[in-house]
C-alpha cells in the first residue's frame, strides 16, 4: 500500500507540472483589441468600407458638378467630351447635346464622349444605333449647273462617315464600323446593287447619264 500511494502522489505532481502552466494564464497580461482575430478582421473590413464609400461619394460629387455644367449649356467642347469619364450617368446629357445642340463643335464633342462610352460597353444597342444614324453624314461633289445639250456622263463623288469617330484608341474608331452602299435613282441596274462591306469611311464614285432622264 505504501508503494502504491507514493506512486500515485508522484504521478499527480508530474501531471500538475505539465498541465498547470498551459491551463493557467499568466496574471497581469491581457490581450489587446487587435489581439483578437475576429476583432482585427472587422476593423480591416470597416476601414476598407470607409475608404471605398468616401471614394464613391467623391466620384458622385464630381459627376454631379459635371452634369450641372452640361445642363446649363456652359460647357466647352473639351468639358463635354471629358464628361464620359463619369460613365453611364453622363449618357442622357451627352445624348441631349448630340441630338439638340445647334453648334457642330459641341455635337461632335458629345458624339466623341458617347463613342468612348460605347467602347467601354456602357451603352445599350438602341443608343449605339442612334449614334450612328444621327451622326451619319454624306458629302456630295458634282457640278451644280449643266448645259441643256450636255450628253457626256456626269461624274459624282460621295463620301460618307460618322465624322466624330477618331482612331485615337479612346473610343470607337472609324475602322470599327463596316459600310455597304448602293445608289438609287440613277436608273442604272449596276448601281442599284449593294457594294461589298468595307471598314472605315465610305467612298463611292459613279456617273449619271443625261440620256437616261427625260428632263
Amino acid at each position: 500500500m505504501g508503494r502504491s500511494r507514493a506512486f500515485v502522489s508522484l504521478a499527480d505532481e508530474l501531471a500538475r507540472d505539465v498541465v498547470a502552466p498551459a491551463s493557467r494564464p499568466e496574471r497581469g497580461k491581457k490581450r489587446g483589441l487587435l489581439g483578437e482575430p475576429r476583432t482585427a478582421v472587422w476593423i480591416v473590413l470597416g476601414v476598407i468600407a470607409v475608404i471605398g464609400g468616401t471614394r464613391r461619394l467623391i466620384q458622385m460629387m464630381r459627376a454631379r458638378r459635371a452634369l450641372a455644367v452640361l445642363a446649363q449649356d456652359e460647357a466647352t467642347a473639351s468639358e463635354i467630351e471629358a464628361a464620359a469619364v463619369h460613365g453611364r450617368v453622363a449618357v442622357w446629357e451627352l445624348l441631349r447635346i448630340f441630338s439638340e445642340d445647334p453648334r457642330a463643335e459641341r455635337r461632335n464633342a458629345a458624339g466623341s464622349g458617347l463613342a468612348r462610352l460605347w467602347s467601354e460597353d456602357q451603352l445599350v444597342a438602341e443608343e449605339e444605333q442612334a449614334i450612328v444614324r444621327r451622326g451619319f453624314t454624306v458629302d456630295w461633289h458634282a457640278r451644280r449647273r449643266y448645259p441643256r445639250a450636255l450628253t457626256a456622263p456626269i461624274p459624282i463623288v460621295a463620301t460618307y462617315s460618322v465624322p466624330f469617330l477618331r482612331d485615337d484608341g479612346r473610343g470607337i474608331s472609324p475602322f470599327d464600323l463596316a459600310w455597304s452602299h448602293r445608289i438609287t435613282g440613277a436608273k442604272r441596274a449596276a448601281l442599284e446593287e449593294f457594294s461589298p462591306w468595307q471598314p472605315g469611311p465610305g467612298h463611292t464614285r459613279f456617273e449619271i447619264f443625261p440620256e437616261d432622264f427625260d428632263t
